[in-house]
């Protein structure tokens, strides 16, 4: 896996094997973060369920300002080390060993407004109607109610395809909706604030329905 765009175009990231996470395929990443390029340049980045750091190390590549990546298992931690280590990150990285879902109070001690959330759960998470629920309200606390995001802010979203979970995020504003395969991504932000994004890429296909 490597790096699609920006300072760091091809360099390789680290990818442990026989763990739950499910890296973003290049096609994904470079869709995704076309449609993001407007907002990226100076942004501070906040990757949660962050397995690789991928999506975290593309953002900083491009010209994001800092990243925090939170992630609670062990192997992926040691992979995320080596990462930010062999693409020179130290200074702009802060690692949180931490489940998620119980990492705000922690990042309210940082005292910092995120930009740009990457929230890419294993999709084992997703198993049944009370999981993905919980998720929803971990997003609406996240993005509206914690004060951690900036006013014009966007967390970023990846899920299985389909409309289960995707009719849980109501309280949002769906800026953008897409399908890849199997997986879907939604870009979020509050209800009543104007964001421009990107022009679409090839590879950004509509997701029925949107």
């Amino acid at each position: 896996m490597r790096v699609t765009g920006g300072r760091l175009l091809g360099r390789r990231v680290l990818c442990p094997t026989g763990l739950v996470t499910r890296p973003t395929t290049d096609m994904l990443r470079v869709a995704l973060f076309n449609m993001l390029k407007k907002r990226i340049e100076g942004s501070v980045v906040l990757d949660l369920f962050a397995g690789t750091g991928v999506l975290a190390f593309e953002a900083l590549s491009r010209g994001a300002k800092s990243a925090v990546l939170v992630e609670n298992n062990q192997k992926a931690l040691l992979y995320i080390k080596k990462n930010i280590a062999n693409l020179g990150l130290e200074d702009s990285v802060k690692v949180i060993r931490r489940d998620v879902f119980r990492v705000l109070g922690v990042l309210a001690h940082l005292e910092t407004k995120f930009d740009i959330c990457f929230v890419d759960p294993p999709f084992a998470l997703l198993r049944d109607a009370s999981a993905e629920q919980m998720l929803a309200d971990f997003l609406v606390e996240l993005h509206l109610t914690s004060g951690l995001m900036a006013e014009d802010g966007i967390t970023v979203v990846r899920y299985p395809k389909g409309d289960l979970f995707r009719r849980r995020l109501g309280a949002f504003q769906i800026l953008r909706q897409r399908h890849y395969g199997s997986t879907e991504i939604a870009l979020l932000a509050r209800r009543g604030v104007e964001i421009v994004l990107g022009t679409k890429h090839p590879f950004d296909r509509k997701a029925k329905g949107t």
